[in-house]
């Protein structure tokens, strides 16, 4: 191209009558009109993203590898050299199986500096990534990678070597992580049907007090009703105020006498009570079944305080060993005649075979009293089943914990600022003449990467023979722009010479040239000079 532009300028001088203009001077305008145009096509690539057909000449790509790490940021450079001026038009992360992913080009420093926190249009899958989170008690604020952006709102425990996902936890408020207040609502809780993900079982100590009483486990939420004794025997858990108004418990006894049934042994030969040979009656005393025995199996009845005197003083019906008698008032007994290791059956508000609980001020308290171990069903505010978690401070708090017998590990997905399928990029100037491309993937170090770019033009070169007063033109390096550049980079080179051609006379001289590829023939008489 560049010898038949040089060719067309000479032509076009040569018709207006110009002075005489050097050769070189007119590869110097035909080299500043191709700039000119490449720039022209350059910026309005870059304001309306538009990639002429012209432009198209100058695409090319490169492939780097194994490019500089950036410590400690994990970023990626790579230097082209002799590219300063070309114009990268998109960069690639090569993965695995030569697979490419783009990369979001930055054209701004800002923008670098502040790239994770600029806002996505589409987070899609190629910015999700996993960790795999073990929490311990002496360890639980695990930090969050580097490349952390957002969590996704849900944990999964896992289990086996592979990691398998198994259940699902939420991810909540740091407000309401403190509080630990499971997403099921206490008021809607249907105890017949919670699902059992929520429920856990733990074995409470009772002391030795009156109440007995046993700590709750750290979880406890809400209790189910009902917990059991060591022999399986079921418990009623009360409010705090049924627990103390006792009474209220007959209600639930009546039809189901034989299981609150308790015995214990009454000694009437000894005075305990304000009366002689009453014997006060346990607390736990609900209601008599109206017989009693002694020792020799004799039943005795029970009568009323009016009927039991009546009968203690009668000379007519009297009570003795085969037949005795009792009455019970002041919430003691007394048994007639006076004798030890009498049987008295009664109905029990709570007993070792029917406990009854309430759960109050974080503890658990129970009667009878003793020491006793009691399995406590309970909804718990987290399980490894349904796991809770909270992200503050650029750490994540996950409940439950892992602990030596019960290992524990949590797969956090979370949206990563940068991946190896979707990262950050940019270009600069390296040194007079090379082109910097850093790579940003965040904790991922990708080394391979390709890079497009439109390149500039090529700097044309020539040299110059006369004979005949006809300029010979040898191309060193020709312009690598194509056929359609022609008359745009002609008429450019010409206005920097000082001459216009509009456009129809440029089209009748291309196409003189294009007949002719030498120069016009001097003038007579002007053969041998060289302006010729």
């Amino acid at each position: 191209m560049l010898s038949r532009l040089h060719t067309f300028i000479r032509s076009v001088l040569r018709k207006s009558r110009s002075a005489f203009v050097p050769p070189a001077l007119i590869t110097e305008s035909i080299n500043q009109g191709s700039y000119d145009l490449w720039r022209e096509l350059i910026e309005e690539f870059r304001t309306s993203g538009k990639q002429s057909d012209l432009l198209s000449k100058f695409k090319s790509s490169s492939v780097l590898s194994n490019g500089t790490l950036l410590s400690p940021s994990g970023n990626r450079t790579h230097i082209l050299s002799n590219k300063s001026q070309s114009v990268v038009t998109g960069i690639t992360i090569i993965g695995t199986g030569s697979t490419e992913y783009p990369t979001r080009l930055l054209t701004s420093d800002s923008d670098w500096v502040m790239r994770k926190k600029l806002p996505f249009e589409d987070v899609g899958e190629s910015l999700i990534k996993t960790i795999t989170i073990t929490p311990t008690l002496q360890n639980q604020d695990h930090a969050l990678p580097t490349d952390f952006m957002s969590h996704k709102g849900v944990i999964y425990t896992t289990t086996g070597s592979n990691n398998i996902k198994t259940r699902k936890g939420k991810i909540v408020s740091s407000e309401q992580f403190l509080e630990q207040t499971h997403p099921v609502d206490q008021t809607q809780i249907d105890f017949q049907n919670i699902n059992e993900d929520l429920i856990k079982v733990e074995t409470i100590t009772t002391s030795d007090a009156n109440p007995s009483i046993g700590n709750l486990p750290t979880d406890y939420l809400s209790n189910t009703g009902v917990f059991y004794t060591a022999d399986k025997k079921e418990g009623k858990i009360l409010s705090p105020q049924d627990f103390l108004n006792k009474k209220k418990r007959i209600a639930e006894i009546d039809g189901q006498e034989e299981s609150h049934i308790v015995r214990i042994t009454v000694d009437s030969s000894i005075s305990e009570g304000a009366t002689n040979g009453a014997k006060p009656l346990p607390e736990n005393y609900a209601s008599h079944t109206k017989v009693f025995y002694n020792s020799a199996g004799y039943e005795g009845i029970i009568l009323s305080p009016k009927e039991f005197s009546e009968r203690k003083n009668s000379s007519i019906i009297s009570f003795d060993t085969n037949s005795p008698i009792a009455t019970i008032y002041d919430q003691q007994i007394e048994i007639l005649p006076a004798a030890p290791n009498y049987i008295f059956p009664y109905l029990a508000l709570y007993s070792t075979e029917n406990p009854i609980g309430t759960i109050n001020n974080n503890v658990l308290e129970v009667l009878p009293r003793g020491q006793f171990n009691y399995k406590l069903p309970y909804i718990a505010k987290y399980t490894t089943e349904n796991p809770i978690a909270t992200i503050l401070d650029n750490k994540v708090t996950i409940l439950p914990y892992s602990t030596n017998d019960n290992p524990i590990s949590y797969v956090l997905p979370y949206v990563a600022h940068a991946t190896d399928r979707l990262g950050y990029s940019r270009v600069y100037t390296s040194g007079a003449s090379g082109l910097g491309i850093e790579i940003d993937t965040g904790t991922v170090v990708s080394s391979n990467v390709r890079i497009y770019m439109l390149d500039v033009p090529n700097t044309s070169t020539a040299t110059y023979s006369y004979s005949k007063g006809v300029v010979s033109v040898s191309v060193g390096v020709d312009l690598n722009w194509d056929e359609a550049a022609f008359s745009n980079i002609a008429n450019r080179a010409l206005l920097y010479l000082g001459v216009s051609v509009d456009d129809n006379n440029a089209t009748k001289l291309e196409r003189q040239v294009n007949v002719n590829e030498s120069d016009v023939v001097p003038r007579r008489g002007r053969a041998n000079n060289p302006r010729n």
